[in-house]
């Protein structure tokens, strides 16, 4: 039995409106990218968002300290067993 480790440090911050305004926004992003595919455009769009150089040094440098898990982990029950 596989578990993936989740890196949400903090919880659930993003309500179900903001959810659903991503899925649309990322349904609308897949197909445009489909379309460019087919098309064969060469297309160059890279969102690095606020601050990339300090989040890629200080602060991932910070989260693979403390937030990410590299010690395996097992499960002594199976799914459905209580």
């Amino acid at each position: 039995m596989i578990f993936y480790f989740s890196y949400i440090c903090i919880g659930n911050t993003r309500t179900n409106e903001k959810k659903k305004k991503k899925i649309e926004m990322a349904n609308y992003k897949i197909e445009k990218i489909s379309t460019e595919i087919m098309q064969r455009q060469k297309v160059y769009q890279v969102n690095e968002g606020k601050f990339p150089v300090l989040k890629s040094t200080l602060l991932n440098k910070g989260f693979n300290k403390f937030a990410r898990a590299t010690t395996p982990f097992h499960v002594d029950k199976e799914i459905g067993e209580y």
